[in-house]
């Protein structure tokens, strides 16, 4: 098992062919085949299926896929941390992020970071918990700050508790249900959830469970923050999102105050357990924890 037949395995999966990783990776098609039919013989197994239809990778190939881009990442990280030891070479952190956080956090602590390294390298990517847990495994990104589905991941990541921001019922400032003080007068709107898992349709349930009835019948789930905001402001959705208030909404955006008691998110700081961390990465990580505290004080 070679880093060459990593990288190419690695790139296939990110861009979903052998052509387009051959061009990604600037090689020819056949050294990219060669690259993969080596790792399979190295490893005894198929990591590719080839059809008319093009290559797709096999559940070896997908597990193989994600431990490399975490061995890529992590070579770079290192290559990325000598030559900033022994070359005065640029720091460079990537960090993943809530909208929440993109949105009240994360700007003053760009603005001190770069105050003290204006030539810094600072990536953000913006998602939720399940796009952040992904590049964190695939190495995209350093760490992350997001909202936890559950309060247990798993050993596979190292969490620190930041803060906690309640759930609340926020719709368009001019949509009927704004004269509404409880969820069982709002059975009768469209609803939205925002996270496109099992779990932010769990957590309207729950709400609604509070006020005896089931849950709302027109309730569609999107997996970004985007597509949900556009179906609050242009399509008169209703949607439970983590906020303190409408200081933190969208301009045209409300806070519809209810009756029923609505449960808080957990935020967090994650990183990928037993991952070593720069020195730059652990003072951007310092930034964000003073920052928390600052947001929310």
């Amino acid at each position: 098992m070679k880093i060459h037949q990593l990288v190419a395995l690695s790139t296939i999966s990110k861009v979903s062919s052998i052509r387009a990783a051959a061009r990604t990776l600037g090689l020819s098609q056949p050294a990219v085949t060669k690259a993969v039919r080596e790792l399979e013989s190295s490893l005894g197994h198929s990591l590719l299926e080839r059809s008319h239809r093009g290559s797709q990778l096999t559940e070896a190939g997908k597990l193989v896929a994600q431990r490399a881009g975490y061995i890529v990442a992590e070579l770079q990280s290192l290559e990325d941390e000598v030559a900033q030891l022994y070359a005065g070479s640029l720091p460079r952190v990537a960090i993943g992020m809530a909208p929440y956080v993109t949105r009240g956090v994360f700007p003053q602590v760009v603005e001190r970071l770069h105050a003290r390294y204006p030539d810094a390298s600072i990536i953000a990517n913006e998602g939720l918990l399940h796009d952040s847990l992904r590049q964190l495994r695939e190495g995209e990104i350093d760490f992350c700050i997001n909202g936890l589905v559950h309060s247990e991941q798993g050993g596979e990541f190292d969490i620190e508790p930041l803060f906690q921001i309640p759930w609340q019922v926020v719709a368009r400032y001019d949509h009927p249900a704004m004269r509404e003080t409880s969820l069982d007068g709002m059975l009768q709107y469209n609803w939205t959830t925002v996270g496109g898992c099992a779990d932010s349709s769990a957590l309207l349930e729950t709400a609604f469970a509070s006020t005896g009835k089931e849950p709302p019948e027109h309730v569609v789930n999107c997996v970004s923050y985007g597509a949900g905001k556009g179906l609050i402001l242009h399509a008169n959705y209703l949607c439970l999102l983590p906020c303190r208030g409408n200081a933190d909404l969208h301009p045209e955006m409300r806070v519809i105050s209810v009756i029923e008691p609505l449960p808080k998110l957990q935020f967090a700081m994650i990183t990928l357990h037993g991952r070593p961390r720069t020195p730059f990465m652990v003072e951007a990580m310092d930034e964000f924890r003073i920052e928390c505290k600052r947001h929310l004080g």
